[in-house]
């Protein structure tokens, strides 16, 4: 883990406080998305408390890795991915506004293609 990380914090706080560091105020952040700001050896603080608490490394599951996990799954199964550039979703966005009626010639969004 490293500053800068997106991580999960564990849904179960309450269920570990025995057995780990926790304080009653840190349970409203269970299950909560969040960025490492800095690290410990065993610990780390994190943004969504603004660093007031310090959060054994077993609390938290890292994120990042979960979009090229989804990728992979559906490049396995024979799934094109691509992420839409400004101008793709510009386009996307008008023809969701037409009800998908437009002329695609020249449309850079290819939903019509992926429908």
């Amino acid at each position: 883990m490293k500053v800068g990380d997106k991580v999960l914090i564990v849904d179960n706080l309450e269920e570990l406080m025995e057995k780990y560091d926790i304080a009653d105020e840190m349970l409203e952040y269970a299950g909560k998305e969040t960025t490492v700001i800095e690290l410990g050896d065993h610990y780390c603080y994190l943004d969504i408390d603004e660093g007031l608490w310090s959060w054994e490394y077993i609390l938290l599951k890292p994120i990042e890795n979960k979009i090229e996990e989804a990728i992979k799954l559906l490049h396995e199964n024979g799934y094109v991915v691509k992420k839409m550039t400004k101008e793709m979703q510009e386009d996307a966005d008008k023809c969701e506004e037409q009800g998908y009626k437009g002329d695609c010639m020249g449309c850079s969004c290819s939903v019509c293609l992926m429908q």
